[in-house]
């Protein structure tokens, strides 16, 4: 199964009650650069890439960490796919498989 991780070059900013991933090698003077905000959810989700991680430990994270009874855990699982598919596409996240 698939393991991921962060790329090192991202880093994670708070700025007051707000996260964001911030590209520390981007000087975000052309057009096309964003700095992605996170809610507590996708804040989890970051910290669990700090090392080479599967989806399903993510998933048994987020399912400890918030009240996610009303939400099935192959929803959650789907959520988190797409999530970290996103942040493959976006270079902040690599498959190390």
């Amino acid at each position: 199964m698939d393991k991921f991780v962060r790329n090192q070059d991202i880093v994670l900013r708070k700025v007051h009650s707000l996260y964001y991933l911030v590209d520390v090698k981007c000087n975000y003077s052309s057009k096309g650069h964003s700095i992605p905000a996170l809610n507590e959810v996708g804040k989890v989700i970051w910290d669990s890439l700090a090392n080479p991680t599967k989806i399903d430990n993510i998933v048994k994270e987020i399912i400890t960490l918030f009240d996610v009874s009303k939400i099935s855990e192959s929803e959650i699982k789907a959520d988190v796919e797409s999530y970290i598919l996103l942040l493959t596409k976006m270079r902040y996240v690599t498959n190390v498989r």
